[in-house]
């Protein structure tokens, strides 16, 4: 063979390595890169969900809240009612309670 077929294998070689090493290289980079902006995606979304649930948290006090107040409204309501109610009937039940001790 002659030397220049064998400079120019030699030559093909080398620049086949070099190709497979700026290959590999590039490969290196473009996982590292794909790894950083996968975990900026995950930070990212992790933060947009606690905002979310921070959100649905203070959706749901303000909801208990408001059912909280109606509730108290319709409770005291029916307390009062209850008492007038008592109360109407307290004169017949003192009544009833003198009159059997008038005639025991």
């Amino acid at each position: 063979m002659s030397t220049d077929v064998i400079t120019s294998i030699t030559e093909a070689e080398e620049a086949s390595r070099a190709a497979i090493a700026q290959a590999r290289q590039n490969a290196r980079k473009m996982i590292a890169d794909a790894e950083t902006e996968g975990a900026d995606i995950i930070g990212r979304s992790v933060s947009r969900a606690q905002e979310e649930v921070r959100a649905l948290f203070d959706a749901a006090d303000k909801t208990a809240a408001a059912n909280a107040a109606e509730l108290d409204g319709t409770i005291a309501n029916r307390c009062a009612a209850l008492r007038a109610h008592a109360e109407a009937r307290l004169d017949k039940a003192a009544a009833l309670i003198l009159e059997r001790i008038v005639k025991s």
